[in-house]
């Protein structure tokens, strides 16, 4: 497995894998990084989603994820 994309916000970033597992870390305002906390997360950390990531977009005020259906 490695790393396929990389995407950054405004002070959140946004790995996602060959497999499609996502990983976020960085300030978790409102919990934008969707890990059902608001604590800041220091390093990258598998967001749980029943899906495969495909593209993921941060910014000032928004995460964003297309994911695709296991088959």
């Amino acid at each position: 497995v490695r790393v396929t994309s990389i995407n950054c916000g405004l002070g959140t970033m946004a790995a996602i894998t060959s497999v499609g597992d996502l990983y976020v870390w960085g300030k978790n305002r409102s919990g934008c990084l969707g890990l059902g906390t608001d604590d800041d997360q220091f390093f990258p950390f598998k967001v749980s989603i029943a899906a495969q990531v495909k593209k993921v977009s941060l910014g000032v005020d928004h995460s964003a994820v297309i994911c695709k259906a296991w088959a």
